[in-house]
């Protein structure tokens, strides 16, 4: 029986509804976010139900051809990225294939005909609502995303998400809030002025 903490090596089979990525250790289902069909992973087993356990990755062992590995960092620990990892004909494949599988499941219509996903033309630098939490490190202030699970922030310089004058105006606020001292809110201390 599988526990929490259990470091596990798993074959990711496909992506359900929400993004995870579903692979099985001795017939027993394993979701684990940021995963990609066909990875080969070693991974942290963090909650486990009666029918089903999460799991976090630790090691890619063998990527997928449709993973991608061309950013500056990894989307493992991110909260906002669910499809970072995936090639961009493959994110437009699985949600295709997640809306299928709600439309039969859910909703019971299994004759149902799903058009493909209409593909961008812009796949980065699109986002024209910016979110992101502000926190400090090595004291200055910094924006990025929240680490899965967790309120810590982990620093990006620039959002590949944001559009460029998104990603400008973020960089030009931080340098005036730094240079004029703005406090962070604190979740322990409960102080500071800007709060996510």
């Amino acid at each position: 029986m599988l526990k929490v903490s259990d470091i596990i090596k798993i074959k990711i089979d496909k992506i359900v509804f929400g993004g995870e990525g579903l692979g099985y250790f001795n017939d027993f289902a394993i979701f684990v976010p940021m995963s990609v069909p066909e990875d080969e992973l070693e991974i942290e087993i963090i909650s486990v139900k009666k029918t089903y356990a999460r799991g976090l990755i630790k090691n890619i062992i063998k990527a997928s051809p449709e993973r991608i590995d061309s950013h500056k960092f990894t989307f493992e620990d991110l909260c906002g990225c669910d499809f970072a990892m995936l090639k961009y004909e493959s994110q437009l494949k699985y949600k295709k294939l997640m809306v299928e599988e709600v439309m039969r499941k859910i909703a019971g219509l299994s004759d149902i005909e799903i058009s493909d996903v209409l593909a961008s033309e812009d796949i980065y630098n699109y986002r024209n609502k910016i979110i992101e939490p502000f926190s400090i490190y090595n004291n200055k202030i910094i924006t990025g995303f929240f680490k899965r699970k967790s309120h810590e922030v982990f620093e990006v310089d620039e959002n590949i998400l944001n559009s460029k004058l998104g990603n400008k105006i973020i960089k030009e606020l931080k340098e005036i809030l730094n240079k004029n001292k703005i406090s962070v809110y604190n979740e322990i201390t409960h102080k500071g002025l800007l709060r996510n």
